[in-house]
């Protein structure tokens, strides 16, 4: 523990005696230590996945930007990943990796540890275009792949200046696909169900929202 006085770099260290289990006692003031929530992301053949990007987030719709308030690591060469101190309450676990389908899990975090092994399959690559009326593309578009089925992460990219679009890693699940654009303060969009099975390249034509 650090002390610091307010506007000044210099602390004091201490280093109080742990009382009791799981929190930090400094006489009046007692810390909560946290949870330590661990796992492994492997791939589909059971080998553990090095580099996979593991996100614990506040769950939806809580209060404050989740980007800002998620907090994240890698895993280790074997697939190996942890988190210390962590609050009980509800989270969202995201994991994800290169050209893989990203999987998500909702926790409910209290004082006993946890341990989590998470799967990543491959993940389908698709391409498509976003049109306008007339068939002009819409550039910078918003295309968001959403997996109808549980468990599974959403999947976001944008158009280029053509309007066309490549998204890697979507789930082989049937997703609902969105897409978004704002021109002159008008927006425009567009809804359509991905059956989950590769096939021919996506077009989507937008319709300006009333």
């Amino acid at each position: 523990l650090v002390l610091s006085p307010m506007g000044g770099p210099s602390g004091m260290v201490l280093t109080p005696p742990l009382q009791g289990k799981g929190s930090l006692d400094l006489g009046a003031l007692r810390l909560p230590l946290g949870t330590r929530l661990a796992g492994k992301v492997r791939g589909t053949e059971g080998k553990g996945l090095a580099g996979a990007q593991v996100s614990l987030l506040p769950p939806p719709g809580s209060p404050g930007p989740q980007d800002l308030l998620a907090r994240r690591v890698f895993t280790s060469p074997e697939g190996f990943f942890l988190f210390q101190g962590v609050g009980r309450g509800r989270y969202l676990l995201q994991a994800r990796a290169p050209g893989r389908a990203g999987v998500q899990r909702r926790l409910q975090v209290g004082a006993a540890p946890l341990e989590l092994d998470l799967t990543l399959p491959p993940g389908l690559e698709l391409r498509g275009r976003v049109l306008l009326p007339g068939g002009k593309p819409a550039p910078g578009a918003r295309i968001s792949f959403e997996p109808l089925a549980q468990g599974w992460t959403p999947v976001v990219v944008l158009a280029d200046s053509k309007g066309r679009f490549l998204a890697r890693g979507v789930p082989p699940v049937p997703s609902r696909v969105r897409a978004a654009w704002t021109k002159m303060g008008f927006n425009w969009s567009a809804v359509t169900v991905f059956a989950g099975k590769p096939g021919r390249d996506l077009v989507l034509r937008l319709f300006r929202e009333p």
